[in-house]
């Protein structure tokens, strides 16, 4: 499993208008560079779900990561 993933700072990515609804800014240069990395899969959907797995367990405790190595 390739776990290496380009960490993108939500700031730079969503905003919140003066309703106070979470928008989506930028370029698109981060969802075109998204859209190339996944689409060489058979299922991109599982990919990126498997990614932000990884990523939001990397640092967590040692008991948490054999717990959910387990399921």
């Amino acid at each position: 499993m390739q776990s290496t993933t380009k960490h993108t700072e939500g700031i730079n990515i969503f905003k919140k208008n003066p309703k106070g609804d979470i928008i989506i800014t930028g370029s698109g240069k981060f969802f075109r560079e998204q859209k190339k990395r996944y689409s060489k899969y058979d299922e991109p959907y599982k990919q990126l779900y498997e990614d932000q797995i990884v990523e939001a367990v990397k640092d967590s405790s040692k008991e948490i990561r054999s717990l959910l190595s387990i399921l």
